[in-house]
């Protein structure tokens, strides 16, 4: 769905393969990741686990870049949930199955769109997303 709209799309077999893999897509370049979508459920390293680990060398070792918007994905999410996964470092966290709408919202880069599309309890605070509607698509 989300190559259909014109966009690059990564997979990982595990959390320890997705941790490496946003650590290879944090480099700036032609292959540089925008936004991830991260499993909770995942063999190997869970992806709250996930997360934790990547914001440690995201500070260590990109400081004064901007951070990657990564959004927890889950078939189990409540808002409690939500806030839980918030706090470990995901910039919000959607349920699934996910719809193309929601692809398009966390895609958009604008506040608002994204925010219409997270589980409640999560309060998205990007700095570098727009909160104008110049960025719908």
């Amino acid at each position: 769905m989300l190559e259909g709209f014109g966009h690059r799309v990564l997979t990982a077999s595990d959390g320890i393969a997705g941790l490496e893999a946003l650590k290879e897509g944090a480099k700036e370049g032609p292959n540089q990741i925008e936004v991830a979508l991260v499993d909770i459920q995942m063999p190997g390293l869970c992806g709250d686990e996930l997360i934790v680990l990547y914001r440690e060398w995201e500070k260590a070792e990109r400081i004064g870049k901007r951070p990657m918007r990564i959004y927890a994905c889950t078939g189990n999410a409540t808002s409690t949930d939500a806030g839980a996964y918030m706090r470990a470092g995901f910039d919000g966290c959607v349920s699934k199955p996910i719809y193309p709408h929601v692809f398009k919202a966390v895609l958009s880069g604008n506040r608002q769109r994204v925010q219409s599309v997270l589980v409640p309890g999560c309060t998205h605070s990007c700095s570098s997303m727009s909160s104008d509607s110049s960025n719908d698509s």
